[in-house]
């Protein structure tokens, strides 16, 4: 991949109501490709709001965001694609996150413990 020009994916969700099927390649391929891509046009979505709401999540005390903590930094968890991520020393990423996901069966040879 020529990293000094990468493209970035732009994901307009106006038109991915047009066209699912398209929509969805290309998702799966910015995906694929680069690892991430940029979605315009939410509709409600408000910048202010979620910004706010992040303040409030990642300010709250470790010992709160431990009992949301995915199950991978926390056995006692039993949530295993859902919840909390710490930043872990020597992590590339430098991040703390909370992964959310729609529901889905556990029983999906899609679905790995791992992800």
């Amino acid at each position: 991949m020529d990293t000094e020009h990468m493209q970035l994916y732009v994901t307009d969700m106006v038109k991915c109501r047009q066209n699912v099927a398209q929509a969805s390649q290309q998702i799966v391929e910015a995906l694929e490709t680069v690892g991430f891509l940029y979605i315009e046009n939410v509709d409600g979505f408000d910048f202010d709001q979620l910004f706010k709401a992040c303040q409030w999540m990642f300010g709250q005390p470790q010992a709160v965001k431990d009992k949301i903590t995915r199950n991978h930094w926390n056995p006692n968890n039993k949530n295993v694609l859902r919840g909390y991520f710490p930043v872990v020393p020597g992590e590339v990423s430098h991040k703390e996150g909370f992964d959310f996901t729609g529901t889905f069966n556990p029983n999906d040879p899609d679905i790995h413990p791992s992800m």
